[in-house]
């Protein structure tokens, strides 16, 4: 039976027996929800001043708080997944932290017909934070230093498979800890209904667009969204997806948002730069959208093949007489390419397009010049530093995205990335974390890393995927 310590007033109102409507005054009522108890509890754990030697009971709780203007709870207590999140726990911490299990608080305002719409959480240690995965659909509030906190501290006070969104979980599971594909698609598959990916998605406008827009400079724009939910790995065969992109193709055109003979393109066709229409590629393969003209055989793909320079690459200043391919455009252009030969098709003169770009970067070391070796320090057209690292990159390009790429198409490294793989093993810092060198100016849709200099959960996770790829 469900385990709830409720004063009186609360236990009737859980049970239907008393509503703020029965009184003048509103009323205000707080409860404890008991979930989960731990006999022998080290003193010093839990009082001040307390022994190592004397133990006491204690129980994990949240706190429901029922208001005239919504429920919420303070704490979340201990939640359904918490034996799979303690498998974080240090050795030497787990006969301290035992616990015995009872009934999470989402199942016990479930039974009682209760709905949270606010999370308060008083800081970040496991115990509090674990039950919030439980509620997806609550409004999560947490002090900005508890956020980062929460990046910076190690268990057993924090756990990071509750610390982090699924979305880098699966991620991890399946990249770095080769975790079985089952495992790894159920946690993936939580990216369309918690944490970033859910809160993109539900920040789709009716028309289909994000940001009002198919494409703009803010980075808040349906491609600019569709981009982040592809790295995210949203399952593109989800009904969450699927709905995603529908409203998108029904929606959404290019128009105000770039040449004028673009402006009834539908958004998956792209419109005229090879950049955006590269990044535009990428992510229509990613989401099954292909808009070849199969009695033509023409659309965004075959005009990016037809774009190709002489050296290889791509530059979107082509058309003002550049002879010269731009890391930039070629990096956005070679991943559309790849990206349709694994989502859409592979054909002879995709593969050939796409080798002889792969080739343009190989042969400049990733970030040297052709001409005299030089470093290139920065980009001309963008004032990039392409040794300092990124995340989201949208159209830049930098070292360690380059690196994913290569590592993405299976190419076996060989001396001509070693400098660059060098660069990125030179940049973790002593907790084995990479930093967030480079924020681009710009408005994000969602905030999802901590600043510019803090540890960086992105870069970190890249970072260790392009050195797995090394062997290091």
């Amino acid at each position: 039976m469900t385990r709830l310590l409720l004063p009186c007033l609360l236990a009737s109102a859980l049970l239907g027996q008393h509503t703020v409507a029965d009184t003048a005054t509103p009323v205000v009522q707080a409860a404890l929800l008991r979930t989960a108890l731990v006999p022998a509890t080290p003193e010093a754990l839990v009082t001040a001043g307390g022994s190592w030697f004397t133990n006491r009971p204690t129980v994990h709780t949240a706190i429901l708080i029922q208001h005239p203007q919504g429920n919420l709870l303070f704490d979340a207590g201990l939640g359904s997944r918490i034996d799979e999140e303690a498998r974080d726990m240090p050795l030497w911490a787990r006969p301290l932290l035992q616990y015995e299990k009872e009934t999470p608080a989402r199942q016990q305002l479930d039974q009682a017909g209760i709905r949270i719409s606010q999370i308060y959480l008083s800081h970040g240690h496991w115990d509090h934070l674990s039950g919030v995965r439980d509620f997806p659909e609550a409004t999560v509030h947490l002090p900005d230093s508890e956020r980062r906190y929460l990046q910076t501290d190690r268990p057993p006070r924090v756990l990071p498979s509750i610390g982090q969104d699924p979305a880098i979980r699966w991620q991890v599971m399946q990249d770095l800890l080769g975790m079985p594909a089952a495992e790894v698609a159920a946690e993936r598959a939580r990216v369309a209904t918690e944490g970033w990916g859910a809160q993109l998605l539900a920040r789709q406008a009716s028309d289909g667009r994000w940001g009002g827009a198919a494409w703009n400079r803010g980075w808040n724009s349906t491609m600019h969204v569709l981009m982040l939910l592809r790295d995210m790995g949203l399952d593109p065969a989800s009904d969450q997806s699927r709905d995603a992109i529908e409203r998108v193709r029904a929606g959404v055109t290019w128009q105000g948002c770039g040449p004028p003979e673009c402006d009834n393109n539908p958004f998956f066709a792209g419109e005229v730069e090879p950049c955006i229409n590269g990044q535009v590629g990428a992510i229509g393969a990613y989401f099954a959208q292909d808009a070849t003209d199969r009695a033509t055989n023409r659309g965004l793909i075959a005009r990016l093949l037809t774009e190709q320079l002489p050296d290889g690459g791509w530059n979107c200043e082509a058309v003002n007489g550049s002879t010269r391919s731009s890391f930039n455009t070629t990096i956005c252009v070679l991943e559309a390419l790849l990206a349709h030969e694994q989502h859409i098709e592979s054909r002879p003169e995709i593969t050939v397009a796409r080798l002889r770009g792969q080739e343009y970067l190989l042969e400049r070391r990733l970030f040297r010049r052709r001409s005299t070796g030089e470093v290139i320090e920065q980009d001309r057209k963008g004032n990039a530093t392409w040794t300092r690292f990124a995340f989201p990159t949208w159209w830049h390009y930098d070292v360690l995205r380059g690196l994913e790429h290569l590592r993405q198409a299976g190419v076996a490294p060989d001396e001509r990335v070693a400098e660059a793989v060098n660069l990125v093993v030179s940049k973790r810092e002593s907790d084995g974390r990479w930093p967030l060198e480079v924020r681009y100016p710009g408005k994000m849709p969602l905030e999802i890393d901590e600043g510019e200099g803090r540890p960086s959960r992105w870069n970190t996770l890249r970072a260790l995927r392009v050195l797995a790829w090394f062997n290091i």
